[in-house]
């Protein structure tokens, strides 16, 4: 889990967009490879929603180098993608025992 502060870039490229509230990513690799992760990222409503939107898993265009337009554009979509999701609380403590093990980097 990585937690971003408010007006972070969306992609780690020239040309990215910002997200204007703090956010949370969490990691997830079924095999421990790169081609099994998966990036979600998420900010809280504090109302028991959240806004969700997953991450590209690779960076392997090379436009994300080579062209900031690009760059802005695709960035732009992955935030316009947001959904909001409502979060239910009948698995709380089971929710507060897989939140013990998370290592925040």
């Amino acid at each position: 889990m990585t937690k971003h502060a408010a007006n972070h870039q969306v992609f780690p490229y020239k040309g990215s967009v910002v997200v204007p509230q703090d956010t949370v990513t969490l990691t997830f690799s079924s095999d421990n490879t790169m081609a099994g992760t998966t990036n979600i990222t998420y900010s809280s409503n504090h109302d028991g929603t959240i806004n969700f939107y997953r991450d590209p898993n690779h960076y392997q265009d090379e436009r994300y180098l080579t062209d900031p337009t690009w760059v802005k554009e695709e960035s732009q979509k992955l935030l316009d993608s947001v959904k909001t999701i409502q979060i239910p609380i009948t698995f709380d403590s089971q929710a507060a025992q897989i939140i013990s093990k998370i290592q925040v980097k």
